[in-house]
């Protein structure tokens, strides 16, 4: 959530305060107790999408770049046993696809990255048998195959996540403008009633609508300086 949405849904909490400590009062009004039920109710909407908005990717980059790194350490173990073979049998299009660094692992798009691992766990379906002296087993290669595809997997995962919130904080837009539609429209409107009635009510409501930019520190102002004798 924005500074400005921030802002905007502590002074809601702080008139939602202020209403629900003089319910006695705004109970008189049937249309006013209604209009603070829907209110209220957007605000709780509001805190539950934004709950929902940040926990859609919480993890999720975490969890792609734990399998990314892991991806990478089985395919640069793989490419070196397949290098080393091609090395040994003078085969030049073994050393070419066994001839990776992790840096240009780290520098390829996630995508890339597992057509890659796909491209180098067939060369070692192809060459299985003459890899085991290279330390790479039938477990290995199929530990790469499990590797890709979990890392795969969290590629749509992270897109979904993404989408996700992307639509919570659409949907939190909209409710601030319901809440803010009601605030202004009819809660505003109606407690004109007690500007007279509950002068000290009236007073504390309008100071809570007051929006304040929680982001800028407020310091104490300097006292004036003293005039000189």
């Amino acid at each position: 959530m924005n500074d400005v949405r921030e802002n905007k849904l502590t002074m809601y909490e702080a008139v939602k305060t202020v209403l629900a400590n003089n319910s006695a009062i705004t109970g008189t009004i049937a249309a006013l107790a209604t209009a603070i039920t829907s209110f209220t109710g957007f605000i709780d909407q509001i805190k539950a999408k934004e709950i929902e908005r940040n926990s859609a990717t919480q993890g999720n980059a975490q969890n792609k770049n734990d399998a990314r790194e892991l991806l990478k350490d089985e395919m640069m173990a793989v490419c070196g046993a397949i290098f080393s073979l091609g090395e040994t049998t003078s085969d030049n299009t073994l050393k070419a696809e066994g001839n990776v660094s992790r840096s240009e692992l780290s520098q390829m798009r996630d995508t890339v990255l597992v057509t890659k691992a796909e491209t180098i766990k067939g060369v070692a379906d192809a060459n299985a048998a003459a890899l085991v002296p290279f330390g790479v087993s039938a477990a290995d290669i199929t530990s790469l195959e499990t590797r890709t595809t979990t890392f795969n997997g969290l590629i749509g995962v992270r897109v979904e996540g993404s989408s996700i919130k992307g639509a919570a904080g659409a949907q939190v837009e909209a409710l601030f403008k319901k809440a803010d539609k009601v605030l202004v429209n009819q809660i505003d409107k109606l407690m004109e009633k007690f500007a007279k009635s509950e002068t000290q009510f009236y007073d504390e409501y309008h100071i809570a609508r007051q929006i304040i930019d929680l982001g800028v520190r407020h310091e104490a102002p300097t006292p004036p300086t003293p005039p000189t004798p």
